[in-house]
């Protein structure tokens, strides 16, 4: 999260849907196939920023998307104070967890200076309200499991109103409408997965999802498809049992109308923040810390370092000495998973659905289709690409990308939709240098690793972000909470009086 901004690509803010609150009655009629349709409601949409333990476990963003597109204007921009001469903490990165660290040092008196490699702050969260009129998060759009989420109480203290994410999702299966026993065979493939993903992780087995529970027909593939790829960012086959249970459940998830992006933006607001500094050096050999830039040396008793596992373990930051092995083990075992995402632009009526309406399509063994309609009764719809179909689409471009998104589209709703098609966007996570990628997914066999990146080194680095929280990791609450935590531990070293 730091250096001269590289053109983020566009994506408009998603509802999601929790598996508690159904939307208007649909075609399939039932107790069963309801309590199926409202289980499985979040699993369609939860991309973006946490998984947790049920269909409803998280989401997108990001989860958290987009990558080199031109800089978008909007929400993100820095307004920040100047930096103190002689700072306490230096914190590298100014995403959520960097701003609530610097905010919540601030708060027990410590100077802080923030730098940031970016031309805005906000990181991995950014809002634009420019490109198709209404707020559109680049990055992480949802607060999961609301009523518990840290963030909610924070976003309705700075004048942002949650509201609910309850919109009835859409199943096909080879073009056709899903009906109640579909709906059920679904559910039943959902209950049967988490189980065995369970069980192994009570066992304390540190093994991928796939060797714990191999998918055995349609519907565990369709599953395996939301809990991989759209919800973690990876392949089923990468996905680590222990971080899958470790995750918190998700469902009442709520989304911000104005854009997550917009509340980060305004949380750090006036916090001392250089931007488009990017940091290229950590010497931590001394008494203290020393923070090289191309601006210059800024020297504190501690670093807080917020950049994303993989920028870190690909040496975009080198340190002095070189970091010690339990800290290098726990960045090789956090690579990011990728979440990206298309935006599509129609002609007024095009899209005949409710607005957010939640769609995914399975025909024969092709990647799942998932695609969120009329966000906010907008002429968009967004499909989301994970894990290794994220990949490929992105090393594409982004008019394969685009007409991937629609002939998928196409396939569901019928060829009439791409005589209202005008235009299109598609994010790239994983060209993006200060993230290269949407969020960390720890590797089987790595377990510990978000709490080994956390631990301080030496009295002089501490780690932070959403990497860094096994129970909310992924979403913008685990860098909110980490930030603080990194607060904490650095006001426990004594961080004055160098």
């Amino acid at each position: 999260m730091t250096a001269p901004e590289t053109a983020p690509e566009t994506v408009v803010a998603r509802p999601g849907r929790p598996p508690d609150k159904p939307g208007p009655a649909g075609p399939q009629a039932g107790a069963a196939a309801e309590r199926t349709r409202r289980t499985l409601a979040p699993f369609l949409t939860r991309h973006d920023a946490g998984a947790g333990r049920t269909l409803g476990r998280r989401r997108l963003l990001a989860a958290l998307a987009a990558g080199p597109l031109a800089p978008l204007g909007g929400a993100g921009a820095a307004r920040a104070a100047g930096l103190p001469a002689n700072p306490d903490v230096v914190v590298i990165g100014a995403g959520m967890a960097g701003l609530a660290a610097a905010r919540a040092l601030g708060e027990v008196g410590l100077a802080v200076a923030v730098l940031e490699a970016r031309g805005r702050i906000g990181g991995r969260a950014v809002t634009d309200t420019a490109a198709f009129g209404v707020p559109v998060d680049l990055g992480c759009s949802w607060l999961h499991a609301a009523p518990r989420n840290p963030l909610t109480p924070v976003a309705r203290r700075l004048g942002f109103a949650p509201e609910p994410d309850d919109a009835e999702p859409r199943l096909y299966l080879d073009g056709v409408r899903a009906d109640d026993e579909a709906w059920r065979a679904l559910d039943a493939a959902w209950a049967r997965l988490a189980r065995r993903l369970d069980a192994a992780a009570a066992r304390g087995e540190d093994v991928s999802a796939a060797a714990a529970a191999p998918p055995r027909d349609r519907w565990d593939r369709i599953v395996a498809a939301n809990m991989g790829p759209l919800a973690a960012g990876v392949a089923f086959e990468d996905l680590a049992v222990m971080d899958w249970a470790a995750q918190v459940e998700t469902g009442d998830d709520a989304l911000l109308p104005a854009g997550l992006g917009s509340m980060v933006a305004r949380f750090g607001a006036g916090l001392p923040v250089r931007l488009a500094t990017p940091v290229t050096r950590i010497r931590w050999d001394g008494p203290g810390v020393a923070v090289e830039t191309a601006a210059g040396t800024l020297r504190a008793r501690v670093a807080v370092v917020t950049v994303p596992p993989a920028v870190l373990a690909a040496g975009g930051i080198a340190f002095t000495p070189a970091l010690p092995e339990p800290t290098q083990a726990a960045l090789a075992g956090l690579p990011m998973g990728l979440l990206n995402k298309v935006v599509l632009r129609f002609a007024p009526g095009t899209l005949a659905v409710p607005p957010t309406t939640g769609v995914q399509g399975w025909a024969g063994d092709g990647p799942l289709y998932d695609v969120l309609l009329r966000p906010f009764g907008a002429d968009l719809a967004i499909a989301f690409y994970g894990g290794p179909q994220a990949h490929a689409l992105e090393a594409a471009g982004e008019a394969a990308a685009v007409a991937v998104a629609l002939d998928g589209l196409a396939s569901l709703l019928g060829s009439s939709v791409a005589r209202g098609f005008r235009d299109g966007r598609a994010t790239r996570w994983g060209a993006d240098p200060w993230a290269r990628g949407a969020y960390a997914a720890q590797r089987p066999g790595h377990a510990g690793a978000r709490t080994a990146l956390a631990a301080p080194v030496a009295d002089r680095l501490v780690f932070a972000g959403e990497a860094c929280d096994p129970a909310w990791a992924t979403q913008l609450a685990g860098a909110y909470l980490s930030g603080r935590a990194a607060a904490r531990a650095v006001a426990a070293m004594g961080a004055t009086g160098r």
